[in-house]
């Protein structure tokens, strides 16, 4: 047993552990937090880039959409005035109104 001892205190003397530095705790911590931080960072990049291209085309189809609605209810509301002027010149009383003398 004395013998194997012996034997075996060579071999653990090249896996002695290096002196630790003041500030080898903090390798560890940084090493965590870039860990964490990275993939965030990335997927922020990503999503960032996707959601713009995705908003900004649904921004044009709502201008467009929103353009196209104001120009139909203009175009609505021109016939519609149109419309009104025509009922009202075909009617008598306003047939005389115009005719008269001062208007």
């Amino acid at each position: 047993m004395a013998m194997f001892r012996t034997k075996s205190i060579p071999l653990l003397a090249g896996l002695k552990r290096p002196a630790r530095g003041r500030f080898a705790r903090f390798n560890i911590v940084i090493a965590i937090l870039l860990a964490g931080w990275a993939p965030t960072i990335l997927m922020l990049v990503v999503s960032y880039t996707s959601l713009t291209h995705t908003i900004e085309s649904k921004i044009l189809h709502d201008r467009q959409t929103f353009v196209q609605l104001v120009a139909h209810m203009v175009g609505d509301d021109l016939s519609r005035t149109g419309g009104v002027i025509e009922y009202y010149q075909t009617q008598p009383e306003v047939a005389r109104i115009w005719a008269a003398p001062n208007p």
